[in-house]
């Protein structure tokens, strides 16, 4: 991608959150554009891979001093096989765990994805590590760790079962745009899980999760 292109797909993204702010538009229009909006964001971050790509020796360099963000970005190039020889998980892994060690969020998460899929080349399944893992993402305000937590309190995965410390996690998740968290809580207060029953709120939740993860979204939310 030129820079030419790349600072075009700038101003459609400024262009974009412009609409997405007005408040005249309807919710399919809204999210449609969020849509739009995170797949050009998506498309950024692959070709800031690729031009980082490009000095990943100096990128191994500030890794190796205690660069989270560097750590998070070359397991990213491994997890991806971009700029890499070929696509590698076991090494992805290895560099998300030193930005995770390092205070990351993302790569907190992904470490704790890694934990509780145990595939093969990987660590093998523990549930522990993956509460631990989500845990810290989650208490940094990272929206798929909270609802992933909430999962683990709600299945006693890793951690005793608690049903209210599982609603608190989801309507955090929620109230961050997460769609996944937002059926949760709609589902939790249609069965009165963890929370007093509550139909009203229910249908709320629910019926805003379901219409986003139509669109495979999460809304960020102030």
């Amino acid at each position: 991608m030129t820079i030419e292109e790349q600072e075009l797909m700038q101003k459609l993204l400024l262009t974009i959150q412009r609409a997405i702010e007005q408040e005249s538009i309807n919710k399919r229009t809204r999210c449609l554009l969020l849509k739009t909006q995170q797949a050009i964001e998506q498309e950024l971050i692959e070709q800031e891979l690729l031009k980082k790509s490009e000095r990943i020796d100096e990128l191994k360099k500030a890794a190796e001093s205690g660069d989270a963000e560097a750590n998070f970005n070359i397991g990213q190039m491994y997890d991806r096989g971009i700029g890499v020889s070929k696509k590698d998980e076991k090494e992805a892994f290895k560099w998300f765990l030193k930005a995770a060690e390092l205070g990351y969020a993302k790569a907190q998460h992904k470490v704790a994805l890694c934990f509780y899929y145990g595939r093969i080349g990987m660590p093998p399944q523990n549930f522990v590590e993956t509460f631990k893992w989500f845990r810290k993402a989650a208490e940094q305000g990272l929206s798929d760790s909270q609802c992933c937590l909430g999962i683990m309190y709600l299945e006693g995965k890793g951690v005793s079962k608690d049903e209210k410390e599982a609603f608190k996690w989801f309507l955090k998740s929620a109230e961050l745009g997460c769609a996944d968290g937002m059926i949760k809580v709609g589902k939790m207060y249609a069965g009165g899980i963890g929370v007093s029953k509550d139909e009203k709120e229910a249908l709320k939740w629910c019926d805003e999760g379901f219409f986003l993860k139509r669109f495979d979204i999460t809304v960020p939310r102030l």
